[in-house]
């Protein structure tokens, strides 16, 4: 049977397994015969990778800018310095609807995130609203369980 190998709720791998039993247990793997690589997990269903879409940084930014779990990281990261540069590097993404910029602007998002003291650092259900707005706003990337892109 073919699965699809999950890791925050990205497909990363498509094997063959004669029997899940055999299978590592730590590792998510769910059956299907259509998932690909990139290709996203709700939950229920896989949704199809759609790299031929612009990005809508604007879309992102502007759902980030009313969510309150961003607002509260970002009001307290130690490293306010990353978190302002990654803000104005978001609305430069947002001007010219790129990515080829991704690795420099998830540099900056991680250095700002693991900045957030733990009190305010986000929960999985928070992050959870950041991977929906990820993948709304057609993002190529996804946050890992921290709230870090992966």
């Amino acid at each position: 049977m073919r699965y699809a190998i999950i890791e925050n709720n990205q497909v990363v791998n498509v094997v063959l397994i004669e029997r899940l039993e055999d299978f590592d247990p730590a590792i998510e793997a769910i059956a299907s015969e259509t998932a690909n690589i990139g290709d996203i997990w709700d939950g229920a269903n896989f949704v199809a990778a759609n790299n031929s879409q612009p990005l809508d940084w604007v879309g992102f930014n502007n759902a980030l800018l009313v969510n309150e779990a961003y607002n509260r990281a970002a009001s307290t990261t130690l490293n306010q310095q990353a978190k302002n540069r990654m803000e104005a590097y978001a609305i430069a993404l947002g001007t010219s609807n790129a990515d080829v910029n991704l690795p420099v602007f998830a540099l900056l998002w991680n250095q700002a995130m693991e900045g957030v003291p733990l009190p305010s650092k986000p929960s999985i259900e928070e992050v959870d609203e950041w991977r929906a707005i990820a993948l709304a706003s057609k993002m190529s990337f996804t946050f890992n369980d921290e709230g870090l892109i992966d």
